[in-house]
């Protein structure tokens, strides 16, 4: 999350599901773990935060 979101001190609740997902771009299909996160701190309403790398 810190890395797509720039969101630190969050707790994993539970997995909500998994599903498969094609990507065109590398023309294969991928697994997509979901999970249910909360902050452990206050967020603010809006926020920027630019990925690099």
């Amino acid at each position: 999350m810190k890395e797509e979101a720039g969101l630190q001190q969050l707790s994993v609740r539970n997995k909500v599901t998994e599903t498969i997902f094609y990507n065109s771009y590398t023309k294969e299909d991928q697994n997509r773990h979901i999970f249910l996160v909360q902050a452990c701190t206050e967020l603010p309403e809006k926020w920027s935060h630019f990925v690099t790398g």
